[in-house]
């Protein structure tokens, strides 16, 4: 191939250099802590720590082991800005949202 600027070529390679497009996005990881609708108060220490969990996602190709991004909000459709931690390589985390009320969450898979 050869690379060009402004109709100039200034790069010429012959050595290629293999990709894989997969056909799939990685599966949704299942959600399992904490049971939908659940309450909870402050801890011994006063505060609202929670552990949210979710089943492991198998990697898609050689990629590797997948991240997930794990995202709280106050509206259920996530419209504001949301608490994000990314990447996290394990299956749970520890949160403590900051504020009472009605919170919602969600995870997905990154590679």
């Amino acid at each position: 191939w050869w690379l060009k600027l402004d109709g100039e070529a200034i790069y010429q390679s012959h050595l290629g250099r293999r990709f894989t497009i997969s056909p799939s996005a990685p599966a949704a990881p299942r959600v399992v802590l904490p049971a939908n609708g659940v309450v909870y108060g402050p801890t011994m220490d006063g505060f609202y720590n929670t552990t949210f969990g979710w089943d492991a996602v198998a990697p898609i190709g050689t990629l590797g082991e997948n991240r997930y991004e794990v995202q709280f909000n106050r509206a259920s459709n996530f419209s504001l800005i949301p608490l994000t931690f990314d990447p996290i390589s394990e299956t749970s985390i520890i949160v403590n949202p900051g504020s009472t009320g009605t919170w919602y969450w969600r995870v997905r898979t990154h590679q």
